[in-house]
């Protein structure tokens, strides 16, 4: 049976490794998922499509004059780029250059003919979802044309996954009505020196035997090794394709195009450093990309399944780097987790184990968290964070309010001012609570601290 090219009719599963099959033969076959690099995310496509931006317009004589016009590919793209890289096509005004470039929506970006920035599926400009990304499909034959296209989001608006423009995502295609639509499923994961959290530049991959020969150099100090393996891990390379190796990844740009034409990286992104997490086997882990996790998992203790919500689990110093971008993205550099321990031979292991254990004592321990939540299976709920106040709703029924030591409990609003007089009581009964009455003397003074029954101050908190 002759396989289907555009693969919307694939049989689920058609790319399984059979236990005869050789690597020739997975090598030779076409895959039913393909990948697709992010150049920008649709939060809202009204916002997005109504925003102006400035192309090259296709419709000029002097367009015409090279040749542009009659190849929507591979010309268009270079001939945009010697533009970009002249600083005319990001730098300067529509006025500023008329015969060249034109100040459009979006919408009329995307769709026009006359436009440089027109998408492959054009028809579907209108009407994608919110979460549908723009990319370019690195698997395709014609990659070297480097055409944009819209990919919807492959699952529902009830789960909504994180990706930034310059991350690679699984992709595939279906027929929806007659008409070929992509899907755009997750963000790609990377070897272990390369996934983060935060931003996951896949092709860092190519790295990996650069950086391998590094750890087992014998002519190198570990100061040394260490400094190489940061940089080759910190770099948004755009290195040559497993296709093609003359081609780079992505065509006639680079991934700091990619960023500094993004609305959504430069209005949405935050780059940071996120410590890594390790989960246990039966936990169910939704993990943010900017530092937030929650985790439903368990103590060691029987029927202990508890729920964590964390935001801000500390980062160790000595573990982060700024990553490099180049001269004109400069500005774009923050700081992420050093990779440079997370690449694992033989005549390392024994000390990157040491480091790991150091590293995991405050990663890994979510309740050391900026601000956490947690839930238990007996009906406890805690609220903490990590000035040393927290809130507990105990299983028994009591609600807890503690401030830090250097803290107050403020009842009624920031500015609660008065203090509590009170005498010392117990629990009589349970939910209620026996104390002497407070007697005044003539001449004598309410309040004074170890007067009893004449009562005293409270002294963490204020009331208004």
């Amino acid at each position: 049976m002759q396989y289907n090219k555009d693969r919307r009719f694939s049989r689920h599963g058609s790319n399984i490794i059979s236990p005869t099959e050789s690597i020739g033969d997975l090598l030779s076959r076409p895959s039913i998922y393909e990948t697709a690099v992010v150049t920008d995310f649709v939060a809202d496509p009204i916002d997005f499509l109504s925003e102006k931006i400035d192309v090259v317009d296709l419709s000029n004589e002097i367009i015409r004059s090279k040749g542009l016009k009659n190849n929507l590919s591979e010309k268009i793209n270079n001939f945009k780029e010697q533009v970009r890289r002249d600083n005319i096509f990001n730098n300067s005004k529509e006025e500023d250059n008329p015969e060249i470039i034109k100040n459009i929506t979006r919408l009329e970006a995307y769709t026009s003919d006359d436009s440089s920035e027109k998408v492959e599926n054009s028809d579907l400009v209108s009407v994608m979802p919110r979460n549908s990304i723009i990319g370019i499909n690195l698997s395709k034959a014609n990659v070297k044309a480097g055409s944009h296209e819209i990919f919807f989001p492959f699952f529902s608006s009830h789960l909504c996954l994180p990706v930034k423009p310059g991350e690679h995502v699984w992709c595939f295609y279906d027929n929806v009505g007659g008409k070929k639509v992509g899907y755009w499923i997750s963000r790609k994961t990377a070897l272990l020196p390369v996934e983060d959290a935060n931003y996951t530049h896949y092709d860092r991959n190519s790295a990996i035997s650069e950086a391998i020969h590094t750890v087992n150099s014998k002519k190198s100090s570990p100061q040394e090794k260490k400094k190489r393996l940061q940089v080759i891990f910190n770099k948004f390379t755009n290195p040559p394709s497993s296709t093609d190796g003359k081609s780079t990844t992505i065509k006639n740009r680079d991934y700091d195009d990619i960023i500094i034409n993004s609305k959504s990286y430069n209005e949405e992104f935050k780059g940071q450093a996120v410590p890594r997490y390790n989960k246990k086997c039966s936990d169910l882990i939704l993990q943010g990309s900017n530092n937030t996790v929650i985790a439903m998992t368990h103590s060691s203790e029987p029927n202990s399944g508890n729920i964590i919500i964390a935001a801000g689990r500390p980062t160790i110093p000595s573990s982060l780097v700024k990553n490099i971008r180049s001269i004109r993205a400069k500005g774009y550099e923050y700081e992420e987790e050093d990779k440079s321990e997370d690449v694992i031979t033989n005549e390392n292991l024994e000390q990157l184990q040491a480091n790991n254990f150091i590293k995991n004592l405050q990663h890994n321990n979510i309740e050391l968290a900026a601000s956490l939540i947690k839930v238990d299976q007996s009906g406890t709920i805690t609220i903490k964070n990590k000035a040393g106040a927290s809130i507990v709703l105990a299983s028994n029924g009591d609600v807890i309010i503690q401030p830090s030591v250097t803290g107050l409990l403020k009842l009624g609003g920031d500015d609660a001012d008065q203090a509590i007089l009170g005498t010392g009581g117990v629990e009589s009964a349970p939910g209620n609570v026996l104390a002497p009455a407070i007697i005044s003397t003539m001449g004598g003074a309410l309040g004074v601290p170890g007067s009893l029954p004449t009562g005293a101050f409270a002294t963490k908190i204020l009331v208004k």
